[in-house]
């Protein structure tokens, strides 16, 4: 059986932050060309701290949700992960609340 040990990355932790920037400001950009504003609250299956501090700093994104309702439908499964009400993420870990308005 042939293996092909090479995945494209599909998700944002997978590239360099300086790409991240890129992929965020082009999505952004794309939406706001269809429908003429900026998101105010992104979702996604996999979201990392850095990606969401961007957002937040330059489109003023207000809120971030992680979407895990996939199980063995392929290679990923995403199903559950952690059920909690809202809190402001840290910067350096989004699943762990800020311990202070700095971080």
């Amino acid at each position: 059986m042939d293996w092909d040990w090479y995945v494209n990355p599909g998700f944002l932790m997978a590239y360099y932050q300086k790409e991240r920037r890129m992929l965020c400001d082009e999505i952004m950009n794309k939406f706001k060309e269809k429908f003429e504003y900026f998101l105010g609250v992104v979702g996604s299956w996999l979201l990392d701290s850095y990606s969401m501090d961007y957002l937040s700093c330059k489109y003023d994104i207000k809120a971030f949700v992680i979407c895990r309702e996939q199980l063995s439908v392929d290679a990923y499964t995403l199903w559950g992960g952690y059920y909690n009400q809202g809190y402001y993420p840290s910067k350096y870990n989004m699943l762990s609340p800020a311990q202070n308005e700095e971080n």
